[in-house]
């Protein structure tokens, strides 16, 4: 086989493969003249069967192939973009937020019509955006209240970003409704509110005696389960307190208790609890307490008070009385343990610390 016969050989076998990918293909995927594919399929039986290579039929062939090619790859890219494209459109009409796009002509565009019925026809005039301001920023996100076409308020959330495309500027912007989302922040955070009332002190802003004697009655249910008995409690009051009020005023008074508490909170460990009891009762839980880190902390506490210079009444005292928690201790005996504690501290001169372990046992 010369070489010349060998190259003209690969060369029809090529052909022959390149004719027939672009006759498969262009049958099943692209819309051509049929009347051409004829005239090319003719010039190839005549290639095929009489094996004449005439210049028309390699000329027909090659075009007609060509065209095929070309028409299925054209056709393919086209339903591809055209498949992009309406996913896109029924993406944007499945969102929960109305999308729109402005001009810096005021021209005014609705990107999806999903959320048609939400918003009324006067959105426009409503977004309200500048886009020269917004050229500035880039990047907008605002919340706030607008009404819709049945006349009511509704809360929604815009956010407006700045775009170019083919050297024209605009803005897209999408509006959202969250008056759902809304009225669950606010009912969270009127729960929240709630609570705080319920479990704080109003003038110092610590726990109080109804939280305080939550947390007591779940540290003393643990304490039982585990046999740990490693809880303390400290009572303490403010010495002579009527004679506060009585010289310089319920106002001195309530800013002196204010005062003390931010004392006190300086020794207050992480896990500890500190409440307002009543009156100018203070009351502090230990955890992982036992005698002597219990009285280290009291007298920190009553060091520290007695040396801070209070807003115009200047120096004042405190009694505590310490109570460390027996196993089968309930809320009210540990309390009278701390209360007796106390009572002998003022008894005894005020100004003091007593602790009592048990009943009767008062050191």
């Amino acid at each position: 086989m010369s070489l010349q016969f060998e190259k003209k050989y690969i060369f029809n076998k090529i052909f022959l493969l390149f004719f027939l990918t672009g006759v498969l293909l262009g049958v099943l995927n692209a819309h051509i003249d049929m009347h051409f594919f004829y005239v090319g399929l003719g010039s190839f039986l005549d290639f095929l069967i009489f094996n004449v290579p005439t210049p028309e039929a390699y000329a027909r062939t090659l075009v007609l192939g060509i065209c095929i090619i070309f028409g299925y790859i054209f056709s393919k890219i086209y339903y591809e973009h055209l498949e992009y494209k309406l996913l896109l459109e029924y993406s944007l009409d499945k969102s929960y937020e109305a999308i729109f796009l402005l001009n810096k002509n005021g021209g005014f565009y609705r990107l999806n019509k999903n959320k048609e019925e939400n918003f009324a026809y006067d959105i426009k005039d409503f977004l309200n955006l500048n886009i020269h301001d917004l050229k500035d920023k880039g990047h907008i996100k605002f919340k706030t209240k607008y009404i819709n076409k049945d006349n009511d308020f509704i809360n929604v959330e815009v956010i407006a970003n700045y775009i170019i495309y083919k050297d024209r500027e605009y803005f897209i912007a999408s509006v959202k409704d969250i008056s759902k989302k809304k009225d669950k922040e606010e009912i969270i955070k009127l729960n929240k509110e709630l609570e705080m009332l319920v479990n704080t002190d109003s003038l110092t802003g610590i726990s109080n005696r109804y939280k305080f004697d939550e947390t007591l009655k779940y540290h003393l249910a643990k304490n039982r389960r585990t046999d740990d008995k490693k809880l303390a409690l400290l009572i303490y009051d403010i010495d002579n307190f009527k004679k506060i009020n009585d010289s310089f005023g319920h106002n001195v008074g309530d800013s002196v208790l204010k005062e003390l508490v931010e004392v006190t909170k300086k020794y207050i460990r992480q896990g500890d609890t500190f409440a307002r009891w009543g009156g100018e009762e203070f009351v502090v839980l230990l955890q992982n307490a036992n005698f002597q880190s219990s009285i280290s902390v009291a007298k920190k506490i009553h060091e520290a008070v007695k040396n801070h210079n209070f807003n115009k009444v200047k120096n004042i005292t405190i009694s505590i009385g310490i109570a460390l928690a027996a196993n089968d201790d309930t809320a009210e005996l540990l309390f009278t343990k701390a209360d007796k504690a106390l009572y002998k501290a003022k008894n005894d001169g005020r100004d003091r610390i007593a602790y009592q372990k048990e009943i009767g046992e008062i050191y």
